[in-house]
């Protein structure tokens, strides 16, 4: 095998642009690297803080901070185009939705939580709920066991008062 044959090509994010060199780091690897003068002219594009490229590295013998240096440099491939993912429907927006569907009917966060299909802790969909109730988006209702009075057993919510009025 000839010295050559094996290049140590990696992916780097530029970190950094001075006069005369830039600063990469690569993110497997977690080194850095530097990126010389000349080796940016070989790229038809300008680097830029942030800028996605590739990189021939060898070990630095200039004894400088940066253990690699870039020897060639090349464009990445942006054949794999990532699709945009769906925003996520932020989860007070899911609740509000979901008391909106049977505004006459009241749900507990554990009933809220089985309708959403949510897997989130209990109190998030709580503050959720407690913070629809404190803009007056919803009503909320508390349950209070005989002779418990630390703290409501349950709490119910519901798109409409009439939802807790029994006829």
């Amino acid at each position: 095998m000839s010295r050559n044959s094996r290049r140590d090509e990696r992916e780097l994010v530029i970190t950094n642009t001075i006069p005369g060199a830039a600063f990469g780091r690569c993110l497997v690897k977690n080194q850095d690297v530097y990126i010389p003068n000349r080796m940016m002219t070989e790229i038809s594009v300008g680097l830029d803080k942030g800028d996605y490229i590739g990189a021939v590295v060898v070990p630095s013998t200039a004894g400088k901070a940066c253990r690699l240096e870039a020897i060639s440099l090349f464009e990445l491939d942006s054949e794999v185009e990532e699709e945009p993912a769906e925003p996520e429907v932020p989860l007070q927006d899911r609740v509000l939705s979901l008391l909106e569907e049977e505004p006459e009917e009241y749900y507990t966060v554990n009933e809220i939580m089985s309708c959403l299909e949510l897997d989130i802790g209990h109190n998030e969909v709580l503050y959720a709920c407690e913070g629809l109730h404190t803009v007056g988006a919803i009503c909320k209702a508390s349950v209070w066991a005989p002779n418990y009075t630390k703290k409501a057993t349950f709490l119910l919510y519901a798109k409409n008062l009439s939802a807790f009025a029994e006829e």
